[in-house]
């Protein structure tokens, strides 16, 4: 079954097309079939004639009777022209292309002029054979042949000129099927352009612009992007109380368990957890965050910007004293990335390198085609390939030798690809630690 309506147009237009075109091919070969065989009729009725007014002029007079016969047709044996009169007395006098052959006749001949195909001296043949009555009283028999050869040749220049008039016509009518499919299916295509235009809030689809046939699925995706901006706008209304309403318990329970801290209590089970959890819900509200549009094209942000405002962070730490953190950033670069979610994206990169590098961290990025590649290295242990799959696993932890929760490449991934991007874990060949590589619209 095809599901695409352009194939489906071409497809049943060509196929409407060569049908109508083949049939109307066969009516007309057939009509200038029979056409032809009407004038190789007349033609043979004519001859016959011919013969008829030379008898009359001449009698039974072999020598005479060819004298007038003027076609040179008739004097070349086998020429597949021929005349054949019969007298009265049986008499038979025939043209030389005839030779020692005579050409094949009911036993009965009419006054009228009857046509029938026979097998002549060498092919087949048509004859067209009568009975006359002279002024002189007798009556005599005449017949003319004419070999197929010229029917079949004028059959064939039919066919010819036929077929490549056909082959015009399919070719402009094809041609005017596919200019047809693009104009009727070109509201369809304007349609899912301003779809993707509206999807950003740009108001409602405008219904006047479009033909009546498509109006009604105009008025449904309306409605449709009126909910849908609903539903968005109500999910992150519900994230944002959701991070405001577990903000609170969140640091009671760690002021609790630093109040345990102080009193000499092992906490760090504890704090494991609520660092686990602070984690979960951070991934959660991110991706609830995140939900957007398909297309988030209208969300551009200066990448140096935020990549600045980043490292002046990590700097400050005390864990990256001993870091160099090295960026190579055009200031013009700009991705389609709200600036929150880019934040948390390469923040959780860099905590990730932080903890892991020795010395030096590089962050680079770059314009590819319609793209932009960011890159962040660092001259820590790496990760193996065979363990990439279970470091973006959310909680995949390598190595539980550091502190963290191994939720920082998942949520990284999960905002990475709502908006269509790509993410990358490999080996920096030039720092040999991890390289991350991602890419941005």
């Amino acid at each position: 079954m095809m599901r695409s309506l352009r194939r489906r147009a071409i497809v049943s237009g060509g196929l409407i097309t060569l049908s109508s075109i083949v049939v109307s091919g066969l009516a007309i070969y057939v009509a200038f079939d029979v056409v032809a065989q009407r004038q190789f009729n007349r033609v043979l009725a004519s001859r016959q004639l011919q013969v008829l007014t030379a008898l009359e002029r001449v009698g039974a007079n072999q020598t005479a009777l060819s004298s007038l016969m003027s076609d040179p047709a008739y004097a070349r044996p086998y020429s597949g022209t021929y005349w054949e009169v019969i007298g009265p007395d049986r008499q038979l006098m025939a043209s030389r292309s005839l030779f020692d052959n005579s050409l094949p006749r009911p036993a009965a001949i009419p006054h009228e002029t009857v046509f029938y195909d026979s097998m002549g001296p060498v092919r087949t043949v048509r004859i067209a054979a009568r009975s006359v009555t002279l002024t002189n009283g007798q009556t005599w028999q005449i017949l003319v042949a004419q070999s197929f050869a010229e029917l079949n040749a004028e059959r064939a220049a039919i066919r010819r000129n036929l077929l490549l008039a056909l082959g015009i016509i399919a070719i402009f009518a094809l041609a005017s099927s596919l200019g047809q499919t693009a104009a009727v299916l070109r509201p369809l295509a304007d349609l899912r352009s301003d779809i993707l235009k509206r999807w950003q809030g740009e108001g409602p689809i405008e219904l006047e612009q479009y033909p009546t046939e498509v109006r009604p699925l105009a008025t449904e995706i309306n409605e449709l992007l009126q909910r849908n901006r609903d539903i968005i706008d109500r999910t992150r209304r519900q994230g944002a109380d959701l991070a405001h309403a577990l903000k609170t318990p969140s640091s009671i329970l760690r002021n609790e368990l630093e109040g345990l801290r102080r009193l000499g209590q092992d906490i760090s089970t504890a704090e494991a957890a609520l660092d686990r959890i602070d984690a979960q819900i951070r991934r959660s509200l991110a991706r609830v965050r995140a939900v957007r549009p398909a297309d988030p094209m209208a969300d551009r942000t200066a990448l140096a910007a935020t990549v600045q405002r980043l490292l002046r962070l990590f700097r400050s730490l005390p864990a990256a004293e001993h870091l160099t953190l090295e960026e190579t950033i055009a200031p013009d670069l700009r991705v389609a990335m709200d600036a929150e979610d880019l934040e948390e994206v390469l923040g959780n990169l860099l905590d990730n390198a932080v903890k892991w590098s020795r010395a030096r961290i590089r962050l680079a990025a770059r314009r590819e085609g319609e793209r932009v590649e960011i890159t962040l290295e660092d001259d820590g242990p790496g990760i193996a390939e065979a363990d990439v799959a279970q470091a973006l696993r959310p909680g995949g932890r390598l190595d539980t030798s550091v502190a963290g929760t191994g939720l920082g490449l998942s949520i990284a991934t999960d905002l990475v690809q709502v908006y269509g991007g790509t993410i990358a874990l490999t080996r920096s060949e030039a720092l040999g630690g991890l390289k991350v590589t991602l890419h941005l619209g």
